[in-house]
């Protein structure tokens, strides 16, 4: 049998608020796209992380949540999807999230 994350679509999301509102963008799911001073989630099916860049906001950290929440309600994965906030520089703290990326 293969990885169980092998078998599911990867997403990555870019939270900003540089415009003076916090925008969503999706970007490939590449660890060179973590915006040091946004916040990113990357949704891996039964997991999905929130990482927390540095110069991030914390308009940003406080909407990933909400956003993060909003989001697995729309697909129906609310209750079954472990969420998990990594912070930028220990990332090694959470070896499923590295494996990812």
């Amino acid at each position: 049998t293969g990885d169980p994350l092998d078998s599911v679509e990867k997403k990555m999301f870019v939270l900003s608020d540089a415009s003076g509102k916090v925008e969503v963008e999706e970007v490939p799911v590449l660890r060179r796209n973590l915006v040091r001073d946004d916040v990113c989630i990357v949704d891996v099916g039964t997991y999905l992380f929130i990482w927390i860049g540095k110069g991030s906001t914390s308009l940003e950290k406080q909407q990933a949540m909400v956003v993060s929440s909003r989001y697995l309600k729309e697909l129906g994965r609310y209750c079954s999807t472990c969420i998990t906030r990594v912070m930028e520089g220990q990332e090694h703290r959470c070896p499923l999230f590295l494996q990812v990326l």
